[in-house]
């Protein structure tokens, strides 16, 4: 009996800090295939609840998995949120894990209109099946730029989104991954979608903010001062941040964090 007080009371803790012990994992349908997701739920969830979906890098060399700790960290520290680690296209996580489709070459080839539209479609039917009252996005480097697609090709999709190392204009950020890792497969032909192209379709009324690191060498700031520009310039509501001395590993960053926290409020 002592053991089973004890047990119990070292759960009330999570409980307490609205802790999902268990996150909710499926497959859910887009347009081109289905994408795994695993879903936190905040304290309170309740009814017209807040959903953030978080999209991943390209991860050229490993198997992500950081999306699902950004998106437990943003459910722990709000209310009435449902914070949703989405697996891109053709990626399998560390622990095998896979979505459908086709990954790519993590050269900006897989930033394509099938695969917008496909994570578009999901977030549609996540924020369906919670009836979300406020959808937001946050996505790292190559998930930056498919949710920037997103705001472009699916303009009312989204209320807010945080995009952190954007690499805004494709055939610039090639060119730059040309020179900077001397790898010819960068200056092959793809077919994907420049997230700063499809800026005049974003909807006004949706919120952006950019944050980059200072010495970002993947992404570099340059890109997202471009993109930031070009926003400002066709009227939209866009914020940007540079955190000092920081490179392109910043997604879990508490800076990133605060910013969040804001674009979360109503």
């Amino acid at each position: 009996m002592r053991t089973f007080l004890v047990l119990v009371l070292m759960q009330v803790p999570l409980i307490l800090l609205g802790q999902t012990i268990e996150p909710e994992q499926r497959m859910v349908q887009g347009d081109h295939g289905k994408l795994f997701t695993q879903a936190y739920k905040s304290k309170d969830f309740g009814r017209d609840p807040r959903l953030l979906v978080v999209l991943h890098g390209d991860a050229p060399r490993n198997k992500p998995g950081y999306h699902y700790r950004f998106a437990e960290r943003a459910a722990d520290a709000h209310t009435n949120l449902v914070a949703v680690g989405l697996l891109r296209p053709g990626y399998t996580d560390p622990v095998g894990n896979r979505s459908e489709g086709k990954r790519g070459n993590a050269v900006g080839d897989n930033w394509h209109g099938g695969n917008t539209d496909t994570i578009a479609a999901v977030i549609a039917q996540l924020a369906k099946d919670y009836g979300a009252g406020r959808v937001i996005v946050a996505g790292h480097s190559g998930g930056a730029a498919l949710s920037a697609n997103i705001l472009g090709r699916h303009p009312k999709l989204i209320n807010a989104a945080l995009l952190v190392a954007l690499p805004a204009d494709l055939e610039a950020w090639r060119k730059h991954m040309l020179g900077h890792t001397k790898s010819q497969i960068f200056g092959k032909p793809i077919n994907s979608l420049s997230a700063i192209d499809l800026l005049p379709k974003v909807d006004p009324a949706t919120q952006i903010h950019l944050i980059v690191g200072e010495k970002d060498r993947i992404t570099p700031l340059w890109l997202s001062r471009r993109y930031h520009e070009q926003a400002v310039k066709h009227g939209k509501q866009v914020e940007m941040t540079v955190l000092p001395e920081k490179g392109h590993e910043v997604f879990l960053h508490p800076a990133v964090f605060e910013k969040l926290a804001t674009l979360l409020a109503p």
